[in-house]
Order: C-alpha cells, then sequence, then structure tokens
C-alpha cells in the first residue's frame, strides 16, 4: 500500500509516495482524513492504532472512535486516547458529542493566546434520563433540566424553554444568554436581530463586541 499525502493509491508512483508496510493491498480502506484499515490492522494517520479490533471497529465522529472493547478519543497531536466509557453501549450524538449508558462526553481542545495555556481533555456530563438530552449546538446542550454550555452547566436557566438561537445566543423564558451567560438587565421579551444595525438588541440595550468581549450599549435618547 502507497501514501500520498495521506491517502491511499493503488498504483506505483515514485514522487512523495510512503511504504505503508505490512498493509494489506487487497482489504485496505480509507475510512476517512484521519483514519484506514484492512483485514488485520487500523491505522490512524498512516501508523497501526494497538489493541484495536478491526472488526468491530467504528469511527463515531470527528474527535471519537471505538471498538467492542475501548471507546477513545484522538486529539491534534494525533494521539489516540482511551476514556472511561463503556464501549458497548457507546452512540454519537450530533455535533461531536457521545454518550454511553450513564454520561456524556465532549473533547475540548484549543489553544490559549500566548501559545502555550492548552486545553487537550474530556469533560463528563452525567445524566440520569436519556431521553432528555438534547443537543442544539457544539456549545449548547441539556439533559436532565439542566442546560450546558460547552459542557459546563448553566445556573438559573429553564431547560424547558431553553431555546437555542445561534452561535453563543440563546434564551430562556426569562433570560437571554450569551456564551453561557445570563445577561444581566436584558430583556427577552424585546429581544430580536436588528438587521440594520446587525445587532442583536432589545429594548434596554444593543448588544455588540469590544475585542471579543460581549458589551451592552444603552439606546441613543432622542
Amino acid at each position: 500500500v502507497y501514501i500520498k499525502n495521506g491517502y491511499y493509491f493503488s498504483e506505483n508512483s515514485k514522487a512523495g509516495i510512503t511504504v505503508l508496510e505490512d498493509a494489506d493491498p487487497k482489504s485496505y480502506i480509507q475510512l476517512s482524513y484521519h483514519f484506514a484499515k484492512d483485514q488485520n490492522h487500523v491505522y490512524f494517520y498512516n501508523k497501526k492504532v494497538p489493541d484495536i479490533e478491526v472488526s468491530s471497529f467504528e469511527i463515531l465522529n470527528d474527535n471519537f472512535m471505538k471498538d467492542d472493547h475501548f471507546v477513545c478519543y484522538f486529539n491534534e497531536e494525533k494521539i489516540i486516547h482511551k476514556i472511561n466509557a463503556t464501549a458497548k453501549s457507546t452512540l454519537s450524538l450530533p455535533h461531536d458529542y457521545i454518550r454511553d449508558d450513564k454520561n456524556i462526553f465532549a473533547y475540548r481542545y484549543y489553544v490559549g493566546n500566548n501559545l502555550t495555556d492548552v486545553v487537550d481533555s474530556i469533560i463528563t456530563i452525567p445524566f440520569k434520563n436519556a431521553t432528555s438530552i438534547k443537543v442544539y449546538s457544539d456549545k449548547y446542550l441539556s439533559t436532565d433540566s439542566v442546560v450546558y454550555f460547552d459542557a459546563i452547566a448553566i445556573k438559573g436557566v429553564d431547560a424547558a424553554t431553553f431555546e437555542f438561537i445561534n452561535g453563543d445566543w440563546a434564551k430562556d423564558k426569562n433570560n437571554i444568554i450569551e456564551s453561557g451567560e445570563i445577561i444581566e438587565g436584558g430583556d427577552v421579551g424585546t429581544f430580536i436581530f436588528d438587521e440594520d444595525l446587525f445587532r442583536y438588541k432589545d429594548k434596554n440595550f444593543i448588544y455588540d463586541y469590544d475585542n471579543g468581549k460581549l458589551i451592552k450599549k444603552p439606546h441613543d435618547k432622542k
């Protein structure tokens, strides 16, 4: 099997080709940008993944994979980590979450502004009732009457009336919510997106950003 730029080629070419040792050409399949398999092995960025059962291997989403014995996440550093999930009951949820019979799992990876504060971790959200799980976006979800933003519970939000708007914006019957924070003084009854201003607003404020931070601008008095 020959690899060029991470993809499978069956023809023999000279330039830019790496030979994938011990791979079986007849059964080799490129499954995704990250993964491939043949009848004997699973490959991650063209390297064999140890301890993975080929016959039950499954890519759950862009962050997680499993077989009948293990659940794993894979990160930006091209490393696979096992997590404490029950493989048999694990399934994929929208927006790259997964769950087993007891917990929801979210993978978070980002680098801070100084390029040294790296977050590379799994956040676990326990639940009691699987039918209560609702995934609204890659940031917002709810379960068991609790709403989460970026896998952290938001206090004071009514899950029964919670409504995802877009991006980091949401609301419930009482509150306007941005990035998982209830906006103090916001009026949900008059909250709209103003097409002319290209901003959200309510009767009290126009909402804008300054260097990524939300600011509340009072309406100009006439």
